[in-house]
Formats: structure tokens, sequence, C-alpha cells
């Protein structure tokens, strides 16, 4: 591949660079809230898809499964480090929490369930008009609507090697198309709520959170050094252990899908990382029963997620080919739309009849998670609430 990689990952970085300046510059951007990398994502769709810039889909593809990969990797580890400056304080009212986790898990498997059913039905209604689209692909919906980007690459690839052409590029397109209806349906949602007051504890948007960059006087620091530079930069240091729990979790996959069924050995292949984030934690928690959680940085391990979610959206949108996806692209159509639709109403009728202290809350929150990536549901809650403690839409 010679230095294909790498030219691969300095146009991802293009990209961002560009959707940051684009952000910075452009109001309505701001007003929308669309982060640089989905910015930066969209403008390297047109290239690619108008042969403006190469760039192999099938690389493209395989950033966004590895960047998905690493960072549950890097979710596990998190906790590792004895440097936690959230200053959370331990709930008293254990069971008003345990009721809205139980709310969410139920939620979300009901609305992965209606997404696939749903996407099944409305393949089966357009082939009555003459599509041949073979209605298990309405199955990879929730894969891209529910679970993101990265187990939309991980299940559409499973899905190919079963026989279904194309099935990742198309669970992939499912799931851009869910977060664009995260941002340009649930942030205007959002606003509508703080306007109608059903967000009680809204305030003004700071004007770093439209620009999205920190003001020149008011830097905010990444993480703690735990590394004497002139031994190793402690960055070196996080990023190796990413590294060390990625052989663990692929070795140990690899082992048991050998001593496996074929056809479960196949699903096995595909959950690398579920694989890893047991494997980060359970060497977060090897790390403290050894006394050595001082030499993490708890901060540093967030950002070091955040990039690398930043870098597999802005992947997933240029991993998008059209031509690949245009003998199903009014099925697509059909399935992305009806489902964006669906699923705003559930969420919304159900979380708005839960009695909590946090109703709309936690019905943007939960919008923003059913309909892409975690960082969207983050970015909602954090729209309707600035002040955010992690615990309070649970209420």
């Amino acid at each position: 591949m010679g230095n294909e990689v790498l030219i691969g990952f300095g146009w991802l970085s293009l990209m961002i660079v560009v959707g940051s300046f684009l952000r910075y510059k452009i109001n309505f951007l701001q007003k929308m809230l669309i982060p640089s990398s989905a910015i930066g994502g969209i403008v390297g769709f047109i290239l690619i898809n108008f042969g403006l810039i190469q760039i192999p889909q099938g690389l493209l593809q395989t950033f966004v499964a590895q960047f998905f990969i690493i960072s549950f990797i890097s979710i596990g580890l998190t906790g590792t480090g004895s440097h936690n400056n959230n200053g959370l304080t331990k709930q008293k009212n254990g069971s008003t929490l345990t009721k809205g986790v139980i709310w969410f898990a139920v939620a979300w498997g009901l609305l992965v369930n209606l997404q696939a059913l749903m996407g099944m039905l409305t393949i089966k209604g357009l082939n009555i008009f003459g599509e041949s689209m073979d209605p298990m692909y309405g199955i990879l919906l929730p894969f891209g609507f529910s679970m993101g980007t990265g187990q939309a690459i991980s299940y559409g690839g499973v899905a190919e090697e079963i026989g279904f052409q194309n099935a990742a590029s198309v669970a992939i397109t499912f799931a851009v198309v869910g977060y664009i209806f995260a941002t340009f349906v649930g942030i205007p949602l959002a606003r509508y709520g703080i306007r109608k007051g059903l967000a009680k504890n809204s305030e003004k948007l700071s004007k770093n959170l439209l620009k999205g960059v920190m003001e020149k006087d008011k830097p905010e620091k990444m993480g703690n050094l735990t590394f004497h530079s002139s031994n190793l930069e402690t960055l070196a240091f996080h990023i190796a252990i990413i590294g060390a729990v990625y052989l663990i979790a692929y070795y140990s996959m690899t082992w048991l899908s050998e001593i496996l069924p074929a056809n479960l050995a196949s699903f096995i292949m595909g959950s690398l990382f579920i694989f890893g984030v047991l494997w980060g934690m359970i060497f977060s928690t090897a790390a403290k029963k050894l006394k050595i959680s001082h030499l993490f940085s708890d901060d540093l391990q967030k950002s070091l997620t955040g990039w690398m979610v930043d870098f597999m959206i802005v992947a997933s949108f240029m991993s998008i080919s059209l031509a690949s996806i245009q003998q199903f692209l009014l099925p697509i159509i059909f399935v992305t739309v009806i489902g964006g639709i669906l699923t705003t109403v559930i969420c919304f009728y159900i979380g708005q009849r839960m009695g909590s202290n946090y109703d709309f809350e936690r019905s943007i929150s939960f919008y923003g998670m059913v309909t892409g990536q975690v960082p969207n549901s983050l970015l909602l809650l954090r729209i309707v609430i600035l002040d955010l403690k992690p615990h309070q839409f649970l209420k």
C-alpha cells in the first residue's frame, strides 16, 4: 500500500481543518452547532463523488471501522487514572437513577427493533412497485441510526460476507443520514424546547460553543502530565496502551472465533469493539489493583476518545460512494426518511410521558443517541442544560 494510508489520513485531517475554519466563520453553521468533523466530512464527500480527489472507498471504510474500535478501547480505559477532576459526588437517590437507566435501556431496545421492522416493511412495500432490493437490507437501519457509523460498518461488512452486496455502504449511508437527522432536526427541536419553556435549565449559548473554539485568553486543560518528558511523552504512553489493548483484544477474538461454529464465528469477527472495551475495562481495573493508576490521565484519555470519534465521523461521510449505492438510492431515501420520522415521534411521545424532572432533556438526549452518535446525544443535552451534570437527565 506504500504511503496510501498516510495520504488518506492526510485528506481526513485536511477536511477537519476545513470544517473547523468554516464553523468558525459561517454564522449558519454556528447556529446549527454542526460539528467541524461533519462539515469537513460533507466537503470531502462532495470532492470525492465529483472526482476531485481520489481515496479508495475501502480505505475510508477501514478508517471508520478502526477508529470506532480504538475509540471503544479508549472508553474502556477511561477511569483508569487517579487524576479525575469531574467533581461528581455520590448520588443518594439510587432508585431514581436506576429508573432513568432502565428507561433508556428499554426505550433503546424498542427503537432498535422498530427501526429494523420499519426498514424491512418499507423495502417490501417499494418492491411491490418495481424495486428489487432485498428487504433484509432494512435490518441495517438500526445499526446506522441507533448504533452509529462504527457498528454500521462492522455489521455491514458481516452482511457482505454472507452475500449482501454493498451492505457496508448501505449501512454507513443510514448512519450518516441518522447523523443529519440528529443535527438538522434535533437542534431545532432543542431550541424549540428552550423557547417554549420545556427545557427548565437552559441558558444563552456561549460564544465558545457557537464558534466551536475557546477564547484565546481562556484555554482549558486537556490532561495531566504523568511522565517526565526526558523519559517518555505522556501522550505516547496513553496511545501505546491503546495499541497494546488492541492486540490483546484482536488475538483473543481470533482465538475464540476459531473454536466456535462458523456462523457464530462470523458474527464474533465483527465484534472487535466489544472485546476492545472489555479488555480496556479489565486493564483499567488491573491498573488500580497494581497501584499504577497515577500513571494515567482520564482527561487526556477522554480527549483521545474524542479525536478518534471526530476522525471517524469525517471518514464516515467521505466513505459514501454514490456509485456503489446508486441501485438502492430510492429505497435508502424512503427507509431513512420514514425511519427518521418514526424515530422522532416515538422518542418525544414516550419521553414526554415518563413523569421525570427532566422529560424534555431526557427525550432530546435520547433522540441524539438513536439517530447516530453518543456525541450527538451529549451535544443536544448540552444545548438544553448548559451547566450539565451527567446524572441529571436520568432523574
